[in-house]
C-alpha cells in the first residue's frame, strides 16, 4: 500500500483511449501512461470525470481498471474513481480495484438524485465503512449536483471519526467553499488536490496538496513546473507558465461543454493519438475545433 504521505503534487486524471468502434485501445492506453509518467507526474487517477466512467458498463471498468493498474505496475501512486449510480456497484468496483493493486479509492457523491444532507453522510459512511482502503473523497458540485461542503468533511472525519478518509478532490470554483475545506483538511491532516486550474495557484500558496486537473493530459511537464514553481516560491515563474501556457489551455478546453473530446483533439494536434470518445460523446464540433486552435497558437503549441 502507498503511503499516505505520497498524497502530494501533480496527478493525472487519465483518459481512456477509444478506437472508433468504441474499443478500448490497451496498446495506445500503455503509450499515453508512459508518456504521463515519463513527464514526473506524482501519481495518476484513473475514470475520473475525464475518464469517460459513465460510459462503461460495471464489468468494463472493472477490466480497464484493472489493466491499466497492471500497465502503471506500481511506478506512481494510484487512484480510482469508484463512483456509480448503483450503491452496490460502487463497492464491488472498489474491491476489484483494490485487488487490482489501487492505492486509493476515490468517491463521488451520487449524481441525478439530490440527497439530502444526512442522507449523503450516511452513504459516505456506509461505503467507507465497506472497504478497508484509504479512500479519497470526490466533489463535483456542478455534476453530481450533491455537493460535498466542508462541515460535510469536519462531520465525517471528526464526529463519525472515519478513518481511513485520507484527503478529497475538489472541483469546486467558490473560492470561499474551497478556502474553508482547506482549512478542514489541513486541521486534520488531510490531502487536498483542486481540481480546476484557475484555481490552482492561490490554492497551492495556500496549502492545498496538489492538482488533479484535465490540463495535465496536455502538458504534465509544464504542471509539475508550475507545481513545483509555487512550492519553490518562484512566483513570477509560475504566473508566466500559468497565464503564457495553462490559462490558454483551460480556454480552450472548456470552451466546449465536451471537454473529454476537446483534450483528446488537443492531444492529436499535438502529436500524441489517443483515439476518441465513447457515446453518448461525440468527437469536437468545428466552432470548438477552431478555438481549440486558436487557443494553441496563442500558447505557442502549434
Amino acid at each position: 500500500m502507498t503511503k499516505i504521505t505520497n498524497l502530494k503534487g501533480v496527478y493525472g486524471p487519465t483518459l481512456i483511449p477509444i478506437k472508433t468502434n468504441g474499443e478500448v485501445d490497451y496498446q495506445k492506453m500503455k503509450q499515453y501512461y508512459d508518456y504521463l509518467i515519463n513527464s514526473k507526474i506524482n501519481g495518476l487517477m484513473i475514470f475520473g470525470s475525464v475518464g469517460e466512467f459513465t460510459s462503461f458498463s460495471l464489468e468494463e471498468r472493472k477490466k480497464i481498471a484493472d489493466r491499466a493498474l497492471r500497465i502503471i505496475d506500481g511506478r506512481v501512486p494510484t487512484i480510482v474513481n469508484c463512483t456509480s449510480t448503483v450503491f452496490n456497484e460502487c463497492k464491488e468496483l472498489a474491491k476489484e480495484a483494490v485487488l487490482s493493486g489501487a492505492d486509493f479509492i476515490s468517491l463521488l457523491p451520487p449524481y441525478y438524485t439530490l440527497l439530502s444532507y444526512d442522507a449523503l453522510i450516511k452513504y459516505i459512511e456506509e461505503f467507507c465503512h465497506s472497504i478497508d482502503s484509504p479512500i479519497i473523497l470526490y466533489n463535483v458540485p456542478f455534476s453530481a449536483k450533491n455537493e460535498i461542503t466542508p462541515q460535510m468533511m469536519y462531520e465525517l472525519v471528526k464526529e463519525k471519526k472515519i478513518t481511513n478518509i485520507v484527503g478529497i478532490k475538489d472541483a469546486s470554483d467558490n473560492p470561499f467553499h474551497l478556502s474553508h475545506m482547506l482549512d478542514i483538511c489541513r486541521k486534520n491532516k488531510l490531502a487536498m488536490f483542486v481540481a480546476m486550474e484557475y484555481v490552482l495557484l492561490p490554492m497551492i500558496i495556500l496549502g492545498a496538496s496538489g492538482s488533479i486537473s484535465p490540463i495535465t493530459n496536455i502538458v504534465p511537464n509544464k504542471m509539475v513546473e508550475l507545481y513545483e514553481s509555487i512550492k519553490n516560491k518562484k512566483y513570477e515563474k509560475a504566473l508566466d507558465i500559468y497565464f503564457k501556457i495553462i490559462l490558454p489551455l483551460v480556454d480552450a478546453v472548456y470552451y466546449s461543454k465536451n471537454f473529454p473530446a476537446a483534450i483528446k483533439e488537443i492531444m492529436r494536434l499535438l502529436g500524441i493519438d489517443i483515439g476518441t470518445v465513447r457515446k453518448p460523446l461525440t468527437p469536437i464540433d468545428y466552432q470548438s475545433l477552431r478555438i481549440i486552435k486558436i487557443k494553441l497558437k496563442e500558447a505557442k503549441l502549434l
